[in-house]
């Protein structure tokens, strides 16, 4: 069951993945305007781990829903 506070803090790591994703494609598109492929690769690692952020927020209530099941099982059959 999730709360007020939950979606919240859900809503906001989906914002700061995107823009950790919009940052890392700016930086991206600066280190090729530029020459600089340490700026551009920087770019790239920045929108992997925005996706990564992003991918975090979706994957984290179903991982809660599977724990509490195996524990809801373990304290039945303990």
């Amino acid at each position: 069951m999730s709360t007020v506070v939950d979606k919240v803090k859900t809503s906001g790591n989906v914002v700061r993945g995107g823009a950790v994703v919009l940052r890392g494609k700016a930086k991206e598109l600066t280190g090729k305007l530029t020459g600089n492929r340490r700026l551009q690769v920087a770019g790239m690692a920045d929108q992997g781990k925005g996706r990564f952020k992003r991918a975090i927020v979706r994957i984290k209530p179903a991982v809660d829903k599977v724990t509490g099941r195996v524990s809801g099982l373990v304290r039945r059959n303990g």
